[in-house]
């Protein structure tokens, strides 16, 4: 495990527990996410755009349910002042009713009165009968007597005067009685058609009295219906208030709730966020390390190769050198037919000649018997970075491990082995100046050399004399190699010339 894997789990760690510690604090919350050490960046910003959304959502609710609280207030508001309308209204009847209330006792007061008056002058009338009738007995009994004694009475009265004054004194007498009757009955006839009249005008009073109380006992009535409508109302306006407030405190809770929610949705998105900063601080800190690492490693790789490759320079011109004088020793004696006894080889697999077709006219056979694809790379300059390729590479699938072939007799050159890293890189590890393991023959013919590169072994030594299709390695990806192949050069006269113009696997 490299060391950013490393960092990246660490920071995933310590968030994953921060974000458990917070999701036990709001467990209250349904569908709380939290962070986990194995989330990525891009789903922690997934999971922060759904805190986001959630939030959103419970905002919308906040909002219809103050829509919805403003509408109860104002509905409330409404209620209210109709409530205070039936209220004044009430206390205006009930005023009323106080008015009307008063009116009738005012009228039972004056009734009462009245009907004392009417006591007091029935009482006086009751005398004055009285007396009126004594009187009227006495009249009548006069009159009687009047009558029955004729107007001799008067007569006797008259001549049973001593004298003439006598008489003038009884005539008085008699004229002052009749005047005295006449006095009394004309204040009797009096006294009766006034009692007549007041007790006409009491009657009419006393009438008139109870029709108003009537009338006032009917508007009385009619008030106190009126007043028990309205008090029903009043009540019924009441409870629809009581239903309201209950309503909107209701609603008041929830949306508390609600904003309660949020503040803690906030919070936690608020850590959210510090986490996934801090997490991304991390990363970046990491990946900072980690292209300061790759730089040093390129200068590294950078400083390797121009070392690698002044060493391959090197080598190139020491090989050049050595074959140059190989060439020009077997240029001073005849043409090797078989080795020298002390050059024998050893005993190595190897693949007969007759095995591949000779196809071309120096007598070359294919390096990698058997693996006949059209080159990868071609001889020649690249054009993905215009350097001049010296060779050809044959790289077909499954060619790792095949048996690579001298493609003609002659002496080893040059036998680099001890590489030993055979794998797949974009980099030259350093070994036999970017070749890795290889190897180069001078041929019989003193005029070509082959050299055959990034071997996974080679079976050869330096001075092995070989034969046409012995095999002197096996294919690999030793050295500067970003897959299995073999690096295949033909010099001529000291100089690389295109392969294919020399050799053919048909």
């Amino acid at each position: 495990m490299n060391k950013s894997l490393k960092a990246k789990i660490l920071a995933f760690s310590i968030i994953g527990l921060i974000s458990i510690n917070s999701y036990v604090h709001s467990d209250n919350i349904k569908n709380t996410t939290h962070i986990s050490a194995t989330q990525t960046i891009e789903e922690l910003e997934a999971l922060k755009a759904e805190n986001e959304k959630k939030i959103k959502q419970l905002q919308e609710e906040i909002k219809k349910s103050q829509e919805k609280y403003a509408t109860i207030v104002e509905d409330e508001k409404a209620k209210l002042e109709y409530q205070e309308t039936l209220n004044e209204k009430i206390a205006l009847q009930n005023q009323n009713i106080d008015y009307v209330v008063n009116q009738i006792k005012q009228i039972d007061d004056d009734i009462t009165e009245n009907k004392n008056r009417i006591l007091v002058i029935e009482s006086d009338i009751f005398i004055k009968k009285a007396e009126i009738e004594r009187s009227m007995q006495l009249f009548k009994q006069r009159l009687r007597v009047s009558y029955m004694s004729g107007n001799d009475n008067l007569a006797a009265v008259l001549t049973g005067s001593a004298d003439f004054y006598d008489l003038l004194a009884k005539m008085e007498l008699v004229s002052k009685i009749a005047e005295r009757d006449d006095e009394m009955i004309d204040t009797l006839c009096t006294q009766l058609e006034e009692l007549d009249e007041l007790n006409k005008a009491l009657a009419a009073k006393q009438n008139e009295l109870e029709t108003s109380m009537a009338e006032s006992e009917d508007k009385k009535a009619e008030f106190d219906v009126l007043l028990e409508q309205l008090i029903k109302d009043n009540e019924k306006t009441q409870q629809e208030l009581d239903s309201l407030q209950t309503d909107k405190q209701e609603i008041q809770v929830d949306i508390e709730a609600k904003e309660s929610a949020i503040a803690q949705k906030e919070k936690e998105h608020e850590k959210f966020m510090a986490d996934i900063a801090a997490a991304q601080e991390a990363i970046r800190i990491e990946q900072s390390k980690k292209a300061e690492e790759s730089r040093k490693l390129e200068e590294s790789r950078k400083a390797e190769e121009s070392k690698r490759a002044e060493e391959s320079r090197r080598a190139e011109e020491s090989r050049k050198a050595e074959e140059s004088k190989l060439a020009a020793q077997q240029s001073q004696k005849p043409a090797v037919t078989a080795p020298p006894a002390t050059q024998a080889p050893p005993p190595v697999a190897t693949t007969p000649a007759t095995t591949q077709a000779v196809s071309s006219s120096q007598g070359f056979v294919w390096p990698v018997p058997g693996y006949y694809l059209p080159p990868t790379s071609y001889y020649g300059y690249r054009s993905f970075d215009n350097s001049f390729h010296k060779g050809i590479d044959l790289g077909q699938a499954g060619i790792a491990g095949a048996a690579i072939v001298a493609i003609a007799d002659g002496v080893v050159v040059t036998a680099k082995s001890g590489c030993t890293h055979n794998w797949s890189k974009n980099y030259s590890c350093g070994c036999g100046g970017g070749y890795g393991n290889y190897v180069t023959i001078a041929h019989s013919d003193g005029t070509y050399s082959s050299l055959y590169a990034h071997c996974q072994s080679i079976c050869v030594s330096s001075g092995q004399y070989v034969t046409q299709g012995q095999t002197i390695g096996y294919v690999g990806t030793t050295g500067y190699s970003t897959g299995n192949h073999l690096h295949f050069e033909i010099h001529k006269n000291g100089s690389t010339v295109d392969p294919l113009s020399l050799v053919s696997p048909y």
